[in-house]
């Protein structure tokens, strides 16, 4: 009886998570199953992978894969392109290094997630989208090239790849923004922002070993350089804020200035108006902010 329920449970829950459609070895002998990803049977993604914990350093995915003419009494063998990596399809394997042909347009969410990897290729062409946290948790990935065809960046896609120094995004007009959490925890060190990036989300190099160059000041800029308040006028205008402060908060005791306010004071002193609220709430929605945040806004 137990036994039956092991497997009933087994089937339920293990099953439909490595679906596929047809398996095949690579040409090192690492199985790989795959999903049909059209109704013509001539493109495939790869959906999972059987021994890549124990069979090699590197990682080869066809661009191509021979359906034989078996398989549900075709009249010949189809040849199917790989286009595409499969949501979770390599995560927690064990491989150091993975070529991607040219024919994989997309890699799916947490496709490589957890995964030893040092090095990594894309395709120079058709690579057009790397899926939200693919190769997070990366921890031994050293060196990342963006290729010029990529289209879209998923969120906290490369979070977590501590030893990640090198970053280069080849010039690409399709890319405007760089997400959430996009390279979180990463300790990049040499990486020059393209100009065609115009935006970049919250958190994305939080904790980044950044390292920006700026190029020197001519005499004539140097010279011309407004000179700026001086000392006593700043000073005037801090006390003169502090009296302001300090007269809101005469009822309170031990309260001097905004700085001690607690969250129930702020709502007292300092609640928004309607405009305000609605701009806030825009804010808190689009760069998915804390409750922390909230509050020091």
């Amino acid at each position: 009886m137990k036994k039956s329920v092991a497997i009933c449970l087994f089937a339920l829950y293990v099953l439909p998570a490595c679906s596929w459609d047809f398996c095949q070895k690579n040409k090192d002998g690492v199985m790989l199953y795959y999903n049909f990803y059209d109704d013509d049977f001539q493109m495939c993604e790869v959906a999972y992978c059987e021994g890549a914990e124990y069979t090699c350093f590197e990682l080869y995915i066809p661009d191509v894969v021979t359906l034989p003419a078996k398989y549900e009494g075709r009249d010949e063998d189809t040849v199917l392109a790989v286009v595409g990596i499969e949501a979770h399809a390599f995560e927690q394997a064990q491989f150091s290094y993975v070529h991607l042909p040219e024919t994989v347009s997309e890699i799916g969410d947490y496709a490589f997630s957890q995964t030893p990897l040092r090095r990594v290729e894309f395709g120079k062409e058709w690579c057009f989208r790397i899926g939200n946290r693919a190769f997070c948790h990366c921890e031994e990935l050293d060196s990342v090239t963006i290729p010029s065809c990529v289209m879209e960046i998923g969120e906290s896609a490369f979070s977590r790849c501590y030893k990640l120094h090198h970053l280069v995004i080849e010039d690409n007009d399709n890319i405007k923004e760089l997400p959430a959490g996009c390279f979180q925890d990463c300790e990049i060190r040499n990486f020059t922002l393209p100009s065609f990036i115009k935006k970049i989300g919250a958190t994305c190099f939080t904790h980044a070993d950044i390292q920006v160059e700026c190029s020197a000041l001519s005499y004539d800029d140097l010279s011309k350089a407004p000179t700026g308040e001086p000392s006593s006028v700043i000073r005037e205008r801090v006390l003169k804020a502090r009296q302001i402060q300090e007269h809101r908060f005469q009822a309170q005791k031990g309260i001097h200035c905004n700085a001690q306010m607690t969250e129930r004071m702020i709502h007292q002193y300092a609640e928004p108006n309607e405009s305000s609220l609605a701009l806030l709430r825009m804010a808190m929605e689009r760069l998915k902010l804390s409750a922390r945040a909230y509050n020091r806004i």
